[in-house]
């Protein structure tokens, strides 16, 4: 994906959000990734996707 095409970053952005609020992201994760954490036990809280408020740090 082009870091410069805001428009499509919002849009996926505006995806992961609605999966998200809608527990898709949950329930997929969790069908899929047994092993994983939950998606409370990964986000940190107060934090809204899509935000940036949280940064990853570089491996």
């Amino acid at each position: 994906m082009n870091k410069d095409n805001q428009p499509l970053i919002d849009a996926l952005n505006s995806g992961l959000d609605a999966v998200i609020a809608d527990g898709t992201w949950t329930k997929l994760t969790a069908e899929w990734y047994k092993d994983r954490p939950t998606q409370a036990e990964q986000t940190p809280q107060g934090w809204k996707p899509g935000s940036k408020a949280v940064q990853i740090p570089a491996k």
